[in-house]
């Protein structure tokens, strides 16, 4: 990774025991999703797929701005699964999240409006290029959530859970937002003719308590 201009430091500390599965955490910088996609084909050519990507933020506060946490594990590994405690349901809705299956970020605006931002590598170009699909959301007090864009023959809904994680430094509520349109039918959302990269994913925020 040192040889992809990453800055690389090794974690003296035990590993946190809330990690389950190969995950990356990030704080709000310049040019974070770039670094972040550049970060996560690195690690997969080295053999690690990346299947959380988090990002860490307190209110309107972020930690130790232009730092990637990068958490991998063994294949031989056996997760021995923390107890979860549920908190009161008190995180805005209208925040930034990032898909690690999608390779997508999902930026819900307070004025319901939406932005996701997929980045895709381009051969050609040796590049990263960044598609925007932009459209308008609306949520219930049952905390199911549902997306709308013009190219979209459907909306796509997703149910927003809540659990809080032991850390090193505490504890952190993780938010997801989990598809509930068939995720096998990648694309059938669309109207005919439309091509776009698929967003029906799973989408988190870590919350730092």
């Amino acid at each position: 990774m040192s040889a992809a201009d990453f800055n690389v430091q090794e974690s003296k500390v035990d590993f946190p025991n809330s990690i389950q599965v190969n995950t990356l955490v990030y704080t709000p910088s310049n040019q974070a999703n770039d670094h972040i996609t550049a970060l996560i084909a690195q690690v997969k050519s080295l053999g690690y797929d990346i299947q959380s990507v988090n990002l860490l933020a307190s209110d309107n506060h972020s930690f130790t701005a232009n730092n990637i946490g990068l958490y991998l594990l063994p294949d031989n590994y056996v997760p021995d699964l923390p107890k979860l405690e549920v908190q009161a349901q008190t995180i805005q809705l209208a925040n930034e999240y990032g898909s690690a299956q999608c390779a997508s970020f999902l930026d819900l605006k307070e004025d319901k409006h939406f932005v996701f931002e997929v980045n895709i590598w381009q051969e050609q170009q040796q590049d990263y290029q960044s598609h925007y699909i932009k459209g308008t959301w609306q949520s219930d007090q049952f905390d199911n959530l549902l997306l709308s864009s013009k190219n979209w023959r459907v909306s796509l809904p997703f149910k927003r859970t809540f659990s809080v994680e032991d850390t090193l430094d505490g504890k952190r509520q993780m938010i997801k937002l989990t598809p509930q349109y068939n995720a096998q039918l990648q694309g059938s959302y669309l109207k005919k003719g439309v091509e776009q990269v698929n967003i029906n994913c799973v989408h988190s925020i870590a919350i730092a308590l």
